[in-house]
């Protein structure tokens, strides 16, 4: 498991992702998977994630996150499918 120190509103929380998840996300953003470069990346990703939604009293933030990941990974052609489906239920 890998971990992020994130602000969730004013604050600091600690998330965690998996690592295969941690490194497939640091890989999609350009950055090689256990480097600092790859961390920093990371975590300015998740926050940014967070900042959007714009909920301070969001729980489960992890697992949240862990959702936001995967649909960010995944071909758009599935992940938008899946969403479409989702949303019809």
């Amino acid at each position: 498991m890998q971990r992020y120190h994130i602000y969730l509103g004013a604050k600091r929380t600690t998330v965690t992702l998996d690592d295969t998840l941690a490194h497939m996300l640091a890989i999609r953003l350009g950055e090689t998977p256990l480097t600092p470069e790859a961390h920093t990346a990371v975590r300015t990703w998740l926050q940014e994630q967070l900042d959007e939604g714009n909920d301070p009293g969001r729980a489960y933030v992890s697992r949240w996150l862990q959702q936001e990941v995967l649909l960010f990974i995944v071909d758009k052609k599935l992940s938008n499918k899946y969403l479409e489906w989702y949303l019809t239920e």
